[in-house]
């Protein structure tokens, strides 16, 4: 899956004074066309396979600094507290779905603008993943049911939780790019001054 495989790649990136920089600049330095292949470069840049159970993962020695890193500790907590309870309204069979939509939505208020821009890259980072791209939920024998409930468990675009983003983008990592279907605030604002 290619968009597994981009934020492997993304998530391989070194700090500048890393020894890994050099190794990370060439193959991120190669042209477009090629990074298609990105797959192959990230086994290439794959350091340590600790498990045979792990050979799709991507493990780092102890002393490996990444670009993307170094918050979990402050935040962590945070992020899976938020998710624990988002989970929990979502699979709460006593409740509608605008019933649902109505809770995640007054948990998304108390969110700062800053607090969704985390939310959005801790998505995008390997432990955030179950929010939309890896999801958790029960799997059923039959392949279309897999699909609702795998479409049914992501969170982030089922319940617009990062809807409230300003622009179309944060750094470098443009919104729409990876959540397609989230109905975001701007995209509305400007709807009705368009209409003007």
């Amino acid at each position: 899956d290619l968009i597994i495989s981009t934020l492997d790649y993304i998530k391989l990136k070194p700090v500048y004074h890393s020894k890994f920089w050099n190794k990370w600049s060439n193959l991120a330095s190669k042209p477009y066309n090629e990074k298609i292949s990105a797959i192959e470069r990230i086994k290439e840049l794959r350091l340590v396979d600790r498990d045979e159970a792990f050979k799709n993962d991507l493990f780092y020695p102890d002393e490996y600094v990444k670009y993307y890193g170094g918050n979990q500790y402050w935040l962590g907590h945070y992020y899976r507290h938020l998710f624990q309870t988002v989970k929990f309204v979502n699979n709460y069979k006593g409740l509608s779905f605008e019933e649902k939509y109505f809770y995640v939505k007054t948990l998304r208020a108390q969110l700062s603008t800053y607090e969704q821009a985390l939310l959005l890259v801790n998505s995008l980072s390997a432990p955030g993943l179950i929010w939309e791209y890896i999801p958790e939920y029960k799997t059923a024998k039959f392949e279309f049911m897999n699909g609702k409930r795998r479409a049914n468990s992501m969170l982030i675009t089922k319940y617009n939780l990062i809807k409230n983003l300003p622009g179309e983008s944060l750094s470098d990592i443009r919104y729409k790019e990876y959540y397609p279907k989230v109905e975001f605030e701007i995209d509305r604002l400007m709807i009705i001054s368009n209409d003007k």
